[in-house]
């Protein structure tokens, strides 16, 4: 036996609050409680499970397309929220919606290398350290322009306030 469950057997104003909550939770439908675990809840609870955990709109659930990705990023939700701002809960949040792999650079800036032109509306100096880039990895077909538009989106969601999307980058695996 446990030190801690030996202790708590011993308290007796603990048993008291076991033994009460015991003959309300025998005659309980499970499944009533389950529903707030998205891998036992039915599809149609999804939405409001999203909504719930703070993922709905632009913060993964439109971008999310099966029912397992919908499912993954609302058991993720609680983790993305404690890393939220950093450039890991960008990359897990694109991870969650179906995509291969992410890569973010950080401090990106815009080199001489044939890429922009020089019109004078980008600073041509190196990285600024608010720029960041994210390349998205992809198996199969390309996504549209809305999707690339929702992508966008829900990296403004997860990142922080002073960082710049600098360049957003797709490609195939």
């Amino acid at each position: 036996m446990k030190p801690v469950s030996s202790a708590i057997a011993n308290a007796k104003h603990l048993t008291a609050y076991i033994d009460a909550g015991k003959d309300s939770l025998e005659g309980m439908d499970v499944g009533k409680v389950l529903v707030q675990f998205p891998d036992f809840a039915p599809e149609e609870a999804l939405p409001y499970l999203a909504e719930q955990h703070n993922v709905q709109g632009y913060r993964g659930y439109l971008l999310a397309t099966t029912e397992q990705q919908k499912r993954d990023l609302i058991k993720s939700a609680t983790y993305l929220h404690k890393i939220a701002g950093t450039p890991f809960a960008i990359k897990r949040a694109i991870l969650a919606v179906g995509f291969d792999s992410v890569v973010i650079r950080e401090h990106t800036g815009i080199g001489y290398d044939g890429s922009f032109d020089f019109d004078g509306s980008h600073n041509y100096v190196g990285g600024s350290w608010f720029n960041f880039s994210v390349e998205v990895f992809y198996t199969g077909t390309a996504p549209d322009s809305d999707k690339i538009e929702l992508v966008t989106k829900l990296i403004g969601e997860w990142k922080n306030e002073r960082s710049l999307l600098f360049d957003l980058i797709f490609t195939e695996t």
